[in-house]
């Protein structure tokens, strides 16, 4: 679980939370269950007339992608580009088709096919 996204989300509510508070507001103006329809229901009106159907619902895959971000070692795959460089140099860029399965990563083994 990708602890920034979760901590972003978070900070931006409690901020304005906080300024609306600061402002002479009072917290529960901002929890109304007619604006939350007005704009959750606008939103997603306006997010349907922008995309397919089987886009917009693809978007729940790219929300849980970016709860669950994987870490990534950037020396370890600095590592790996230098040593797939060298393959490539030395044997040529077909060599590097014998190494795909190796590789957990998709992208990096999308971009070496």
């Amino acid at each position: 679980m990708d602890l920034a996204t979760i901590a972003g989300v978070v900070l931006a509510v409690a901020s304005l939370a906080l300024g609306f508070t600061l402002d002479g507001g009072k917290l529960n103006a901002l929890i109304q269950p007619t604006a939350v329809l007005i704009v959750l229901g606008g939103t997603l009106g306006a997010t349907l007339t922008s995309v397919s159907l089987r886009e917009f619902f693809g978007l729940f895959k790219y929300i849980r992608i970016s709860l669950r971000a994987k870490q990534y070692q950037p020396l370890e795959l600095i590592d790996t580009l230098v040593r797939l460089a060298t393959t490539a140099r030395r044997e040529g860029i077909l060599a590097l088709e014998e190494q795909i399965e190796e590789f957990e990563d998709e992208f990096l083994r999308k971009g070496i096919q």
